[in-house]
């Protein structure tokens, strides 16, 4: 809240106030109006005047408002600038908020630099490497880590797959230079995870998969013609069909270790597959 007041000090204690604005001092601990400046007040609210904007006093002389002496003994000046009860001042509320609001965040899928140097930390990576494709499966602690703690809103996340290796794309050349310990800058893939439900109905799922322990994907490497998969891609849109190099990531609820998601999915108890399944880019090169 803004005024613009003038207020001086004699040896007889001075004071200068303004009819809308209320600056008053009388004493080091109490505040009151002064009385003029009460009546003049009610004077003009039975006249039903607006008060005057207390802005419009930026930049004029004070001459052209109706400013009053008032004589006090003398005391320690206090200021108080108080708006009356028929004026406000409205703003958004991100404008009165001490909170720096976060910048959004990049809807998946997109595709983002990634700039470290592992140096003797390594760079605390565990990757599932795929004849077409390389999945991050685990983040320990490493180059990785940190650059996720100092970059929380472009952090390196598990089943982010790996594109490029300093430029580098082929399957052989970047797990090669995954291992280097100098300057890396990974060009990494980050997926759109899509939701399916197929339905068995006593049959086999239909697909040969490749997953191994402690990682967080089952890899489907092939559709067969006869099974669960094949009949729910022939009944449903483009968008919503499972394919062939898909990964899946949650089975039912279970996600984060391969080899109990594989289970489940030969598991002929099951009836119905809940999959969340995240899409790699274009494969990369194998050689």
């Amino acid at each position: 809240m803004f005024g613009c007041c003038c207020i001086e000090e004699d040896d007889k204690g001075l004071e200068l106030r303004h009819i809308g604005i209320a600056a008053l001092s009388h004493g080091p601990d109490e505040v009151v109006p002064s009385p003029a400046a009460v009546s003049r007040l009610d004077e003009a609210r039975k006249e039903q005047e607006p008060t005057p904007d207390f802005m419009s006093c930026v930049g004029t002389k004070p001459q052209q408002f109706p400013w009053e002496p008032v004589r006090r003994p003398a005391a320690p000046v206090k200021a108080v600038l108080e708006l009356f009860d028929d004026v406000s001042i409205q703003a958004p509320p991100e404008l009165l908020s001490d909170d720096v609001p976060e910048p959004p965040r990049r809807r998946a899928p997109f595709s983002f630099d990634v700039n470290v140097n592992p140096n003797d930390q390594g760079l605390g990576l565990k990757l599932f490497v795929m004849p077409s494709n390389v999945s991050i499966s685990r983040i320990s602690p490493g180059a990785i880590d940190t650059y996720n703690r100092s970059h929380p809103n472009d952090a390196v996340q598990i089943n982010d797959f790996v594109q490029a290796v300093n430029g580098k794309t082929t399957i052989h050349e970047m797990t090669d230079g995954l291992k280097s310990r100098g300057a890396l800058t990974l060009r990494l893939y980050r997926p759109m995870p899509i939701s399916i439900n197929i339905r068995k109905n006593g049959g086999p799922a239909g697909c040969k998969v490749h997953a191994l322990p402690s990682h967080s994907v089952v890899h489907i490497q092939e559709l067969l013609e006869e099974g669960a998969f094949m009949k729910h891609n022939a009944q449903s849109p483009p968008e919503a069909q499972i394919k062939a190099h898909d990964c899946i990531i949650s089975i039912n609820g279970v996600s984060g270790d391969a080899e109990i998601m594989a289970q489940k999915l030969a598991d002929p108890n099951i009836s119905e597959f809940e999959l969340v399944v995240v899409r790699p880019p274009l494969p990369a090169i194998a050689a």
